[in-house]
């Protein structure tokens, strides 16, 4: 949902108190940014010392299967690195770490890949026999399986992918007949049939795989045919959340209500108070689908499960309610799979997002939610199987009366649509609100802003050339397919903006080369702080190379400080800066700083409402999107 002036005017009043501060969850953002200091101090002009970032290779091994849609949807490997993926839910990845490095020798690195949780990551040394490895491990147990890391074509990393496919048979296929003819044709079996569903089924492949391309060529298998309406390889993959506030608490919460007070030129806030005398979110649950939630805090009201509830059945090791989850009294972690859903270490987000859409309201103590009346129920998530992150869905669907989810992922997209389908269609069985559905609100993103800062160190007074480049591959492009420059700060305290330069020129202490030119442009989607001048690299195709130079630049002492977006092909294409011909930083979009200016996945799905972030403006006294 784009933002424009009154976003919450688009929902009722009775709802306002739900989404209205679920939209401003992310309101505390703001665009991280990439400093490398690289090189050492420079003596007279030599150019600093070092070169790009040594980042992992991606290989190409045809691991892709089809969306519903008919999307094909990609993957590329991270060269020689593995993950061990449990193969049964109560299996404990952390006890296999230890086992792992052991048969691991000096035949590979152990990686701390914290979004793949406790499973053992590693990458096989150079030179050392691959396969020797990958089989000593495989030789542990039958309960594990060895998989390559990948990353979505979008960029989305650190992936990985169990020897099991899910697939959702037809309507009109009978469940029975069709599994028994897949399990005869396709040696695999029927590990389990979705918590929820009625049509949606895990299938094991009954042979470990010697590769995981064949489980995506089993995928296509089973999607092409006519009993199964998609299938999808049962990936593990991790949510990248999007907001981490750095205030302790909100002490002055513009953003509920306010008169343009605070610097702001219009009135931004969300009209809680109007919303207020409407509804306050009394007999309400909101599921919180995030890192955890700190269940015993002060300002938050836990949803309790009244079916497993009251009477020690809270801690009886039974499950009271037959829901398939033993003792969830207050939400479940899907991630660890038992019924604790506080944060970890370092998940700080879950809570904070709770505390805006529903911390308690005129009880004396921190702040107010925008439903300052409402429970929260906690839905903790990790690195999980399409298996799972749709089996929370629908459990968050089934128990609340809306779902806000300030996450994106790279994968799991077919379990994830089916399972937000479910839900918003009043599908999963004993939902609180029956046949009405429950509303699934998702964040956008937070890359609406492409502008990185880049800061190199070490120099010395001197002259030097400076390019930044924009290259580009043999094939495909992609978003806005170029490169745009501002706010340059000199080393010694000089400093360039673009804003007295001519549009559509070269800027006039500069020279441009390569396949076309660079020049000045006033575009306020992609301006630094909105508004303003910015240099934008020349239009450019397949093979070819733009440049913009300072040739001969005379500097003072200290570091070389700019601002660059970057939005073009994800891996292929690269930004580059070079100082006296060396190589500096070489940055492709998804690495560092990318720019997604379509609404990312899942906030993307037709069932969803997708929520973004807007600000006050300086433009025509107008609300903005925020630059995140």
């Amino acid at each position: 949902m784009n933002a424009r002036r009154r976003t919450v005017e688009l929902f009722s009043a009775a709802l306002l108190v739900f989404f209205a501060g679920l939209a401003n969850a992310q309101q505390g953002l703001v665009v991280d940014e990439f400093r490398a200091e690289l090189g050492k101090p420079l003596q007279g002009p030599a150019p600093p010392q070092g070169g790009p970032a040594n980042k992992p290779n991606l290989v190409d091994r045809s691991d892709f299967y089809f969306h519903k849609s008919g999307r094909r949807i990609s993957f590329l490997r991270e060269e020689d690195t593995y993950v061990v993926i449990e193969l049964r839910r109560s299996a404990r990845a952390g006890l296999q770490s230890g086992r792992v490095e052991a048969r691991l020798g000096n035949d590979a690195d152990v990686l701390d890949r914290r979004p793949f949780g406790k499973r053992p990551v590693f990458r096989v040394k150079k030179g050392r026999n691959r396969a020797a490895v990958l089989n000593r491990i495989r030789a542990l147990d039958s309960e594990t399986f060895v998989s390559p890391v990948l990353s979505s074509s979008k960029g989305k990393e650190n992936i990985g992918v169990s020897p099991s496919v899910i697939v959702r048979l037809s309507s009109a296929a009978n469940s029975t007949s069709a599994l028994g003819a897949i399990e005869a044709s396709m040696n695999v079996s029927v590990k389990s049939s979705l918590r929820s569903s009625q049509t949606e089924f895990e299938l094991e492949m009954l042979d470990s795989p010697d590769d995981a391309g064949e489980i995506f060529a089993l995928a296509r298998a089973l999607d092409a045919l006519d009993e199964v309406e998609w299938a999808e390889p049962n990936l593990v993959v991790s949510a990248e959340h999007f907001f981490t506030p750095n205030d302790p608490q909100y002490p002055d919460q513009w953003h509920l209500n306010n008169t343009g007070q605070g610097g702001a030129v219009v009135d931004a806030d969300v009209d809680a108070p109007e919303g207020w005398d409407v509804a306050d979110g009394t007999g309400m649950v909101i599921a919180v689908f995030d890192d955890g939630v700190d269940i015993g805090h002060e300002d938050l009201d836990i949803w309790a499960n009244p079916g497993e509830s009251g009477g020690g059945k809270e801690t009886n090791g039974i499950d009271d309610d037959g829901n398939g989850y033993i003792d969830d009294h207050q939400g479940w972690d899907f991630g660890d799979s038992d019924n604790d859903p506080s944060p970890g270490s370092g998940d700080s987000h879950g809570t904070a997002v709770a505390g805006v859409a529903g911390a308690i309201g005129n009880n004396a103590v921190g702040v107010a939610g925008s439903a300052l009346s409402a429970q929260i129920l906690p839905i903790r998530s990790g690195s999980m199987s399409c298996t799972s992150w749709g089996d929370a869905m629908r459990y968050a669907g089934k128990y609340s009366h809306v779902v806000n989810n300030s996450w994106g992922i790279g994968g799991c997209e077919s379990s994830i649509d089916s399972a937000i389908s479910d839900v918003v269609s009043g599908s999963v069985s004993g939902a609180v609100r029956g046949a009405l559905g429950t509303p699934v609100l998702f964040a956008t993103g937070n890359s609406a802003s492409g502008w990185v800062k880049y800061t190199l160190s070490g120099f010395s007074g001197g002259t030097y050339d400076f390019e930044w480049r924009f290259d580009k591959d043999g094939s495909v492009s992609e978003g806005y397919d170029t490169v745009w420059l501002d706010d340059i700060s000199w080393p010694g305290g000089a400093s360039e903006d673009f804003e007295a330069e001519t549009l559509g020129a070269v800027p006039s202490a500069f020279t441009s080369g390569g396949s076309a030119n660079w020049t000045v442009v006033d575009d306020g989607v992609h301006a630094r702080g909105a508004t303003g001048q910015s240099a934008k690299a020349g239009t450019i195709t397949h093979s070819q190379q733009t440049s913009l130079y300072a040739l001969s630049k005379t500097v003072g002492t200290g570091s070389l400080t700019f601002w660059v977006w970057v939005s073009s092909e994800y891996n292929y294409d690269y930004f580059e800066l070079y100082v006296n011909g060396t190589m500096y930083f070489q940055v492709a979009p998804g690495q560092y700083g990318s720019h997604e200016n379509e609404v990312g996945y899942p906030a993307s799905n037709s069932d969803a409402i997708a929520v973004g972030a807007s600000r006050d403006g300086s433009i025509g006294n107008e609300e903005q999107r925020s630059a995140y």
